[in-house]
Parts: C-alpha cells; sequence; structure tokens
C-alpha cells in the first residue's frame, strides 16, 4: 500500500476547530490507551447535538471517554473496541460500547486489507522531535496502519508523553495535517488490583506446574500479579506487561539470577526502513524493547 502522505504543511488549530471536521456518518479512530485523545475528545462530545451516526474505534480506554459520558443513551455516539478495559466493559454492560472480535496481532492487516478508510484519526503523541516526528510514546502497537488508512490525520500533542524508542514508533509531521494542543497534564495509570483468596489459590496452583528455567509471560489483572512465583529460578519473561508487583523486592532475587532475563515483544507492526528519531535518550524517555 502506498505511503499515506498528509498536508504539505501541518496546521495548527483549537481542539474545537479538529472536532468541527468531523461529518454525521464519519469513522473516527482514537488509537489505544495513552494516545487516546482528551482535548479532541471533548471538543467533539459538545458537538453532541449537532451529529448523528459517528463510529469512534478505539482499544482500552484509560479514562472515561467525554463522547459516551454526554451520550448516555448512544443516540449519537457508537463506540467499537479492539479490547476492552474496565472502562469500556462496564459501558458494554450499559448497551453503548462494542467489542469487536479480534486476533489482536492481526489488526495491522485488518486495517489495511479489511477496514474502510477512516475519514478522521485523532492520536495523542509526544511534542515533535528535532527529526520532524511526533512520538506515540508507549502505546506503539498498529498506530502506523491506522497513519496509512487515514483520510486526515490530527496529532494532540501532550507534554507529558514520554518519547519511546523502536520501529515505527511514531509519525512524521509531512503525514499530518493537523495539530492540536493536548496540554500538560499527567497521563492516566490504571491500578494493580488486589488479588483476592481465589486469585491467589489459582495463582498457587500455576505456579506448582512451573519449573526453573521456564519462560513465562505475564498478562494484566491481579492473577498474574500475585507473587506466587518468587521460589522459582533462572525464569525468563517477555516484556509485555510488567507490573509493579512483577519489580516488587519479594521477586527480584528471582529476576537477578545470572539466567533470569527480560526478553523484547514483538511487534505488531511491520519493520519499515523509517526510522524514528535516534535522538540521545534522556532521563525522560522510555525504551521500547
Amino acid at each position: 500500500m502506498p505511503h499515506r502522505a498528509g498536508s504539505k504543511q501541518a496546521k495548527t488549530i483549537t481542539a474545537s476547530d479538529a472536532a468541527a471536521l468531523v461529518r454525521s456518518g464519519d469513522w473516527i479512530d482514537y488509537g489505544v490507551a495513552l494516545c487516546q485523545p482528551d482535548a479532541f475528545d471533548t471538543a467533539l462530545a459538545a458537538r453532541k447535538s449537532e451529529l448523528r451516526n459517528i463510529k469512534i474505534r478505539s482499544c482500552l480506554s484509560m479514562r472515561p471517554r467525554a463522547v459516551l459520558e454526554a451520550d448516555p443513551e448512544g443516540e449519537h455516539f457508537f463506540w467499537f473496541s479492539w479490547h476492552f478495559s474496565g472502562y469500556d466493559r462496564r459501558k458494554h454492560d450499559a448497551g453503548i460500547s462494542h467489542y469487536i472480535p479480534v486476533n489482536l496481532g492481526e489488526i495491522p492487516d485488518y486495517y489495511r486489507r479489511f477496514c474502510d478508510p477512516i475519514d478522521i484519526a485523532v492520536l495523542k503523541t509526544a511534542p515533535i522531535d528535532d527529526e520532524g516526528y511526533f512520538n506515540f510514546g508507549p502505546t506503539n502497537l498498529w498506530h502506523g496502519a491506522v497513519v496509512e488508512r487515514a483520510k486526515i490525520l490530527i496529532v494532540e500533542v501532550c507534554a507529558s508523553m514520554p518519547h519511546v524508542y523502536g520501529e515505527r514508533s511514531g509519525v512524521h509531521k509531512s503525514d499530518v495535517d493537523y495539530v492540536i494542543d493536548g496540554g500538560q497534564a499527567l497521563l492516566p495509570e490504571l491500578p494493580n488490583p488486589p488479588p483476592t483468596e481465589i486469585d491467589r489459590a489459582v495463582g498457587r496452583r500455576i505456579a506448582e506446574e512451573i519449573a526453573d528455567g521456564n519462560c513465562l509471560q505475564i498478562g494484566i489483572g491481579a492473577m498474574p500479579t500475585s507473587e506466587s512465583c518468587q521460589e522459582v529460578e533462572n525464569m525468563m519473561m517477555p516484556a509485555k506487561t510488567k507490573s509493579t508487583t512483577i519489580w516488587s523486592s519479594s521477586l527480584k532475587p528471582v529476576l537477578r539470577n545470572r539466567s533470569s532475563w527480560f526478553t523484547s515483544s514483538l511487534s505488531m507492526e511491520r519493520i519499515s526502513p523509517r526510522r524514528c528519531s535516534s535522538k540521545k535518550a534522556t532521563s525522560r524517555d522510555w525504551i521500547l524493547l
């Protein structure tokens, strides 16, 4: 698929002006987790009475979304999610959030081959770097495919978004149509739920099946972060999700063993010859393994 070409020069506009670009019937893409826009979301929600049949594709909402809170009956905005967060699930139970059945690793291909072009994609990014890239921060998943398929691409720049290294970890200014100010608010964080006795019991049962030297993939939630595996040695973990429990002092002897190491997680994006910024890392930079 040919590479997307944006405007000759990205234009800086307000969130309200960006929301004014939306027309009834449009497909909007909010991206994943920390890349979901906030200023644009609020401005779009303010236009609720003017719009109908707005379809928004998203994944793992990290905080309440203004379009859903403003339209509790789901008469104007239709929310579709590649993967539910707790918030998305509650909105699904209320009848206004819809799950898209998916094989997560195939989502870039879904965008490129099966999804209609996106009318407007809005992604929160780090401020532009010295090489002209807006970095996606820690949520570099299938945003490259979203960029390729967007008729209009808007970036919401947030000063709190860290710079993360990796293939296709950002979008070049030449591909961007509009830039809006996302402010300096801190990024949302999801707390680790405390494990219940059931979580601990299941965790202990699973831990009994783990042998020294095994490779574990730790998921999300209370059960995977229970400390049931702390007696295992020579443990190897894919670096997909590492909670504060995994880094806790009780697991340090396991993870510090000379045979214990973190493997890099596989990117869902195809390798591209276009690399994002190679600027020297600073204390606020994150490294995408």
